[in-house]
């Protein structure tokens, strides 16, 4: 959601409460890996007992590590399921070896902001019985 700016919110802490979204696809963009989610708590609240609908996995800062990537070596190409791995070193490679950067990772929040505030607005078209029902679940 957007950020608020210091005057409006001096005194308080930047939260650091955090996911990360895992965006994978190959270099041209036509075969995209279905996405996941990296969070701080082993069993977040807002999960327990829903169907979640992306895989979600759990590390301490809410980073991609190697056990999360599953992979033998964090610097070392790995191949697996005819997908074949290789991690970049330089921190400002060209757009052409990050594919993501390029608008997938663009659209993908435009998308999902586009669904939550859909979502948010669509509860004030509802009559008053249904939004009681929803307010007791």
């Amino acid at each position: 959601m957007p950020t608020e700016s210091l005057v409006t919110t001096r005194g308080k802490k930047k939260s650091k409460e955090r996911v990360t979204l895992v965006v994978c696809s190959n270099a041209t963009g036509s075969h995209k890996i279905p996405c996941s989610m990296i969070g701080k708590a082993a069993r977040p609240a807002c999960i327990v007992g829903r169907t979640w609908p992306i895989p979600y996995f759990y590390q301490k800062n809410a980073w991609m590590d190697v056990s999360i990537y599953n992979a033998p070596g964090h610097f070392e190409a790995f191949e697996r399921n005819l997908v074949k791995v290789v991690f970049f070193f330089r921190q400002n490679c060209t757009s052409w070896k990050q594919a993501c950067d390029i608008g997938i990772i663009a659209a993908l929040k435009k998308r999902y902001k586009y669904l939550y505030l859909s979502d948010i607005l669509s509860y004030y078209s509802l009559d008053v019985n249904t939004k009681e029902c929803l307010k007791k679940k």
